[in-house]
């Protein structure tokens, strides 16, 4: 069910503004937390806040025609951290059920916490066969000259952008800050097809400059070059090899069977 918030809250002049009744899953709906200003500070440190629905919705009560109900759901805080000042910014996620886990849960840990899953059993069976975001997005046929769209410049002098890399070349390497959400959408379809992925050629069919996607120390996928082999020996010549990361400007030795696809 849909709630109608006060039309303060909002420009009246917009369409009215909408909430989902939602409890942390494991409170009772209406249960204050405890520790509710440590958590004010969670919320406000976070980048991004993402609601993750744990369970199926509550009754609690009457309203009018329709029965209010309320989702269990955690709170997942997103924030942006760079372990690495040369490599892709790493974004970790946490819960804030888990970040108040001393003050929700009794001293010694014991709760369900560990236990839930983001659905009822039966809910995540009727739910097992949804599209996935890319399910529509089809492998393209392998072929020899094909190249991942080349840098460019803004379109204007004066532009937002983070730094990523300043090669040895005195190159800065920069992402604009109006493409973020491509660069997210990127990463987000190369994880959806790659992780869990098994090689999908021959370690030694690799050649230079051949466009391939690599995966970085936060084991996410990103656009790659291929480079060279790196191997120490004729042994195991094929194992190892350098790559560009072609979104961040820095060149990455990669576990050619792990850590590089050619799809």
């Amino acid at each position: 069910q849909v709630f109608r918030l006060p039309d303060f809250l909002a420009d009246l002049e917009a369409a009215p503004p909408m909430a989902l009744r939602c409890h942390l899953f494991c409170l009772e709906p209406g249960q204050e937390v405890e520790g509710g200003q440590e958590a004010e500070k969670l919320l406000a440190r976070a980048e991004t806040i993402v609601l993750h629905r744990r369970g199926a919705a509550r009754l609690v009560g009457q309203g009018g025609v329709f029965e209010e109900v309320s989702l269990p759901v955690d709170l997942v805080l997103c924030s942006n951290v760079t372990s690495d000042p040369f490599g892709p910014r790493e974004e970790v996620e946490e819960s804030l059920i888990k970040l108040l886990k001393l003050t929700l849960f009794e001293e010694d840990g014991s709760s369900d916490l560990d236990k839930t899953v983001e659905d009822s059993p039966g809910e995540e069976e009727e739910g097992a066969g949804l599209d996935t975001e890319f399910s529509h997005v089809l492998p393209m046929a392998p072929s020899r000259d094909f190249q991942w769209l080349p840098p460019c410049l803004p379109g204007s002098r004066e532009f937002l952008a983070r730094g990523t890399y300043v090669d040895d070349s005195g190159q800065i390497h920069l992402q604009l800050h109006s493409q973020r959400e491509t660069v997210r959408v990127l990463r987000r379809l190369l994880n959806e097809k790659l992780l869990g992925s098994g090689p999908d050629c021959e370690p030694d069919s690799y050649r230079e400059r051949q466009e391939v996607s690599v995966r970085w120390k936060d084991d996410c996928w990103y656009r790659g070059s291929f480079l060279a082999y790196c191997g120490m020996d004729d042994r195991d010549m094929f194992d190892k090899a350098r790559v560009l990361l072609v979104d961040f400007g820095n060149v990455y030795v990669v576990n050619v069977a792990t850590d590089l696809r050619s799809a």
